[in-house]
């Protein structure tokens, strides 16, 4: 499970009897966008549901075909705008500002980005540099 300081879940793995793996990942904070909006982006329309309607069914089996249909164009929008930014941002984090950070110091340079901002870094050869970029120490 992946957390933030305050709690808030952005991933849970849960492993099946199986051995397999299925990951539950909240695209909200990384797609920033309406399912509506990538939807007719993607030139992949949400459609419409009443929700004005009465709903008494407590089984999803009991669902009408209609609200099944429109739940599952949901899913069918945010897999493939996930899958797009995926494409774009191969190294994504998992939030926008996590992605955005990744690509910056991937442009920038980790030992670049230390040396101007603090933090640490560890060469490839295995030597680790640690800066603080107020008091100017190593």
């Amino acid at each position: 499970m992946v957390k933030d300081d305050r709690g808030t879940i952005y991933q849970i793995k849960v492993t099946h009897a199986n051995g397999k793996t299925t990951t539950f990942r909240d695209t909200a904070r990384l797609l920033l966008s309406s399912v509506s909006k990538m939807g007719d982006e993607m030139g992949f329309p949400k459609g419409e549901y009443d929700y004005s309607k009465i709903r008494e069914y407590i089984d999803v089996d009991d669902a009408p075909s209609e609200l099944m249909e429109y739940m599952e164009r949901d899913i069918d929008i945010v897999i493939k705008a996930y899958s797009e930014y995926k494409t774009h941002y191969p190294k994504h984090g998992y939030t926008t500002a996590g992605t955005a950070l990744k690509s910056f110091k991937e442009y920038y340079g980790q030992y670049e980005y230390v040396k101007d901002f603090g933090g640490s870094y560890t060469s490839k050869s295995g030597k680790t540099f640690e800066y603080n970029h107020l008091t100017k120490e190593q």
